[in-house]
């Protein structure tokens, strides 16, 4: 081969260059590469780079062009060959880095010619700046070694505690635990004579500086440093995790030991078992404390003559606290057996005292084959290991307790029965027998229900089996049935009891009070129980009261005391018989009239209290209402038909008093001002709302003359297309004609909505409507509302649908929210039924009450009526623009439109027809009118 073509094999690019330095100034006058090995380093040929002596001054990276020139600056025949390496920009844009070597070879004055050769730095670059980032690299160690360690990175002396110059003067096998040297010291034989092998190394224990142990997890490969073989560690910390893991295991069967085992030794036995096969530990020992000394009771592990442990066992004992011994090579106290514990490599131990009832029973003592074993995590997993066994302690000495007593069970005059989870009776003492009069036979098997009287609620044995089956105990005073059908009375406590693996047992533990029970009842319904009425008598009343105002002292309530007119005279006239017979007929017709919260009680011979709790002043007129009507229905009581009147008196809490007796002793002073006014007539101490309840009976009886004289009258309001202003349709509104005013509902739909009137009204303005409709073109509808108890009313439909066959499709009714919302299916069924008779359906004041729109996906609406407050401050509040916005928007992408209401500004009407609202309704456009007013808007 001749020598040009070796010269061209060379991996190298070599040139001759003319430089020429002046100053700092450096330029390039000539330059050739004189092999193409500059092309496969750079993309650009020989040929190329010749024709540019400034080519190589352009390339050059920026950050190394100044080095690159001081190399330059510096060039002098006397000095020799020069090296430097820089970052190069490759044809393609791409850098490399270029080793060069420069040779001068001759100069003129400040021009010199030089030979140099260009070599590929990248590899040896990247590679250098790896092995750099890996030698600064946080949690990863690093370790070259040979007979002693040549390197260690920064992490390595980090994890193994030592100072790089310490770590240099160690062999590697040095640094693993005890048990781990021989084959450590085999692996490192055989890198060292060169056999390349690679190795992963899983928990392995190394022991750092101070002593501590740690667990590495490590990969090891042999390589060549300085040119002999040698061993490569790459290595993590993995100490905390693999003693997490191995703590959270032996706990996690721990628990399932205590559970299970039923004798404390078998549960020794079991747990020494444990924490030597599951946690490690070399040896383990549980002794017993007896008279003053300790007794080995259970041994596993590296069986030998048990040590003493410097007394750390007595000490544990007699202090009840765990006690260490961090290193048994170092500890004073552990002379006597040093020298054993360590040839049987029991470098560090512990002993845990084993409590029950506040008294050491036990003491387990662990020995690990590592030096300072017992760190605060192992500590805290060790008081964990005694919790769990103390505890089980506990339960095995409480059940053998139980064991012990069950003789006395079985002989005790006290109700004792038992049952499994499902409430299968699994057992039952004598006394269970003699009390219920059935046999043990009889009940093992069936369920505690066999004793079902009808007495108790289903919600108290759901309160029972609620508090039992989550592990609580329950009280109650049971009233329970004898086989022979006799009542009995049984003061019982339900104890859930866990047994074995996690099964639960109820027990039953009660005493038979019948006798007791009968004679505090008789004794009870003497002393608060009217015996005519059944109900509370006064002391009952003011008790019950007092009682109830204690519980709820941030509710209103109202007292009253209502006294029957003449009453005295009907016993003298009818006979006490027929008298008794009124006083229950009472009873009874308050009693049903009420909530089933309100107290009611038989207060005097003809007076009866009651507290209506929790009542709003609103609520108040309703209750009066109800409490008068009393005297509408005549009684009847065997051939005497009796015509009942009445006065009442009534006090509020808190405004008028705070105390029962003050509320009582009101009621009684506003009672005496009702008589002095004559029958059927009330009076509240409080002046304001006697005024409010009368005002509120007085406009009940305009308004039921009002009905019967058709004084409710149809008022329409036109709504408009936005874009056209022609008219779409009418709200029909409701007006009562009254003492030749015309009132809004305002003054009188409270009353209203709170009598059986609101139907009758409703019926009368649907057929208003419907005739107003008829007349209508088919473009036009008229609107209306349906009020909530209409809305749950099935007749209310039957009317809307007759109505709705005669106008054909020219109503729509308007529904809101919030009975959508509440009631989803009753509304579906409702507007579906309403959508088929031809009528569409509207949302009043959409967007101001719930933010669901799920019903809109399901439910038939057609209109959606964007509520006035939106419509008033959308021109201020950009908020209340957006939502209008979005509610057109909204509208339109579900198919529906859209009303405006409350428009008054042609502001607000322009920007309406800009935002594309369908229809606009207001002031603005028109008022509420009289039907011959709106049938002159269609002319």
């Amino acid at each position: 081969m001749e020598r040009s073509e070796i010269f061209e094999k060379i991996p190298a690019a070599v040139y001759r260059a003319v430089v020429e330095v002046s100053g700092e100034g450096v330029s390039v006058k000539e330059v050739d590469f004189l092999t193409r090995w500059v092309e496969k380093l750079t993309g650009w040929s020989a040929e190329e780079i010749k024709g540019d002596p400034e080519w190589c001054l352009k390339n050059v990276h920026p950050d190394d062009l100044e080095e690159f020139l001081k190399v330059c600056r510096g060039l002098s025949l006397d000095r020799g060959p020069a090296t430097r390496v820089f970052r190069f920009k490759r044809k393609d844009g791409s850098y490399a880095y270029i080793r060069d070597t420069l040779i001068p070879v001759s100069s003129e004055g400040r021009k010199f010619e030089v030979v140099g050769v260009w070599e590929d730095a990248t590899k040896e670059k990247e590679l250098f700046d790896v092995f750099t980032a890996l030698n600064f690299a946080s949690g990863i160690g690093v370790l070259v070694y040979r007979d002693r360690i040549v390197y260690a990175n920064r992490a390595a002396q980090e994890i193994l505690g030592y100072p790089e110059e310490e770590l240099k003067r160690r062999s590697v096998d040095q640094l693993v635990a005890y048990e781990n040297k021989e084959w450590v010291r085999e692996i490192i034989k055989r890198r060292l004579k060169g056999e390349r092998f690679r190795s992963t190394y899983a928990n392995v224990p190394v022991t750092t500086g101070d002593g501590r142990v740690k667990e590495v997890f490590a990969f090891s490969e042999t390589i060549w440093w300085e040119g002999k073989p040698a061993g490569f560690i790459l290595f993590v910390d993995v100490t905390k995790k693999s003693k997490f893991e191995r703590m959270f295991g032996v706990l996690k069967d721990l628990s399932r030991i205590v559970s299970e085992v039923g004798d404390e030794l078998e549960l020794l036995k079991e747990v020494a078992n444990l924490l030597v096969d599951k946690a490690k530990f070399r040896m383990v020992w549980v002794g017993i404390p007896e008279k003053g000394s300790i007794t080995p009771l259970v041994v596993r592990g590296e069986v030998g003559d048990v040590p003493e442990g410097g007394k750390l066992s007595e000490r544990a004992v007699k202090e009840g606290v765990i006690v260490i011994n961090p290193d048994t090579r170092r500890n004073p106290k552990l002379k006597r057996w040093r020298d054993q514990m360590v040839r049987r490599k029991l470098l560090s131990s512990c002993a845990i005292p084993i409590m029950r009832g506040g008294k050491v029973v036990a003491v387990i003592n662990i020995y690990s084959q590592t030096p300072n074993m017992f760190t605060e995590e192992e500590i805290e997993f060790l008081k964990e290991v005694q919790r769990e066994i103390s505890f089980a302690m506990e339960r095995i000495g409480k059940e053998k307790h139980m064991k012990i007593v069950s003789t006395a069970v079985e002989k005790a005059h006290d109700w004792f029965l038992v049952t499994d989870e499902e409430g299968n009776i699994l057992y039952v003492n004598r006394a269970v027998e003699e009390i219920s009069g059935y046999s043990a036979d009889e009940l093992i098997g069936r369920k505690p229900s066999v004793f079902k009287s009808g007495y108790h609620t289903t919600e108290f044995y759901k309160r029972l089996w609620e508090t039992v089956r989550a592990g609580k105990i329950f009280e109650a005073m049971f009233v329970n049935r004898r086989k022979d059908g006799e009542i009995f009375y049984l003061e019982q406590t339900i104890v859930p009891v866990k047994i074995g693996k996690g099964e639960l047992r109820f027990v039953g533990i009660g005493r038979d009070v019948t006798s007791e029970k009968m004679l505090q009842e008789e004794v009870a319904r003497l002393r608060y129980m009217d015996v005519v009425t059944h109900l509370p008598n006064r002391e009952g009343f003011l008790a019950s009261v007092e009682t109830a105002i204690e519980r709820e002292k941030d509710s209103t309530h109202v007292l009253m005391v209502i006294d029957l007119h003449n009453f005295a005279s009907m016993n003298q006239f009818y006979g006490t018989k027929t008298g008794d017979e009124i006083l229950r007929r009472v009873a009874q017709f308050l009693k049903s009239s009420l909530f089933r919260r309100d107290i009611v009680a038989r207060v005097g011979a003809d007076e009866f209290g009651i507290l209506a709790r929790n009542v709003g002043e609103k609520d108040i007129t309703t209750l009066m209402e109800k409490i008068l009507s009393l005297t509408k229905y005549p009684i009847k009581t065997g051939r005497e038909t009796v015509l009942l009147t009445l006065n009442v008196g009534a006090s509020v809490y808190p405004k008028d008093a705070e105390t029962v007796t003050e509320l009582f002793e009101k009621a009684y002073t506003a009672l005496s001002f009702a008589k002095r006014e004559g029958e059927n007539t009330y009076r509240f101490f409080s002046s304001d709302i006697n005024v409010m309840v009368t005002e509120y009976f007085k406009l009940r009886e305009r308004l039921e003359r009002a009905v019967e004289e058709d004084r409710f009258l149809l008022y329409l309001q036109p709504f408009y297309y936005t874009d056209t202003r022609k008219i779409a349709g009418f709200e029909a509104l409701i007006r009562l004609r009254e003492n030749g005013k015309v009132l809004t509902p305002k003054d009188f739909i409270f009353v209203l909505e709170r009598t059986g009137l609101m139907r009758r009204v409703e019926d009368s303005l649907l057929d208003k409507i419907g005739r107003f409709a008829e007349g209508l073109e088919d473009s036009v509808c008229v609107s209306f509302n349906v009020s909530p108890k209409s809305f749950r009313d099935p007749s209310f439909l039957e009317k809307v649908e007759s109505v709705a066959r005669k106008t054909k499709g020219r109503l729509m009714l308007e529904i809101t929210e919030r009975l959508l919302v509440e009631e989803p299916d009753h509304a579906r069924r409702f507007l579906s039924t309403v959508r088929e008779a031809g009528v569409k359906v509207a949302i009043d004041d959409f967007g101001t009450g719930y933010s669901s729109l799920a019903y809109l996906e399901t439910l038939p609406v057609d209109v959606l009526k964007i509520d006035m407050e939106f419509v008033h401050r959308m021109t201020e509040s950009p908020k209340s623009l957006a939502i209008v916005e979005t509610v057109i928007s909204l509208a339109r992408r579900l198919g529906m439109q859209t009303i405006a209401e409350g428009v008054e500004t042609e502001e607000q009407l322009n920007l309406l027809r800009v935002l594309g609202c369908d229809m606009v309704q207001g002031f603005l456009l028109a008022r509420p009118m009289e039907e011959s007013q709106a049938k002159r808007l269609l002319v």
